[in-house]
């Protein structure tokens, strides 16, 4: 895996840059991703294009940072709907439509990590998780519990 120079010194966020190691592996659509460890903090791995979109001179607040990540899906999602000539008035469907959509799925993916829906979760269900979580980090004491 190669290193990357490029980036060293720079800021992901309010986080500065001490190593980028790629391709680690690749998004969903097929596209290179690195990885990036930090002065402070856990490392991450992220799109090349989006290490390249947001990595700056200068440390910024998490707002800025997430309206900087925000703006290309924005500006994309506003480019498919050109293609598509959607009219204006399916604009508020259409993102209700959406919402619906991610929620579903949301719902779907938790179902499947808990065995039941939502509603069923208990605060038992959540502590089993935790526990768990810790005996898979090699904490012995969550044995004894």
């Amino acid at each position: 895996m190669e290193k990357s120079n490029e980036y060293v010194g720079k800021f992901y966020g309010d986080r500065q840059i001490k190593e980028v190691v790629g391709i680690i592996t690749k998004t969903a659509s097929g596209k290179d991703k690195v990885s990036v460890s930090f002065e402070i903090g856990e490392p991450i791995q992220i799109p090349v294009e989006q290490l390249a979109t947001l990595a700056s001179e200068k440390a910024i607040d998490a707002t800025t940072f997430r309206d900087k990540q925000m703006e290309p899906l924005v500006l994309g999602a506003i480019g498919m709907l050109l293609e598509a000539e959607v009219p204006l008035e399916w604009m508020q469907y259409f993102s209700q439509k959406l919402g619906i959509s991610i929620s579903t799925s949301v719902d779907k993916a938790n179902e499947i990590l808990w065995g039941k829906k939502f509603f069923q979760l208990t605060l038992l269900d959540v502590d089993k998780i935790i526990r768990m979580g810790d005996l898979t980090k090699g904490v012995e004491k969550n044995l004894e519990k």
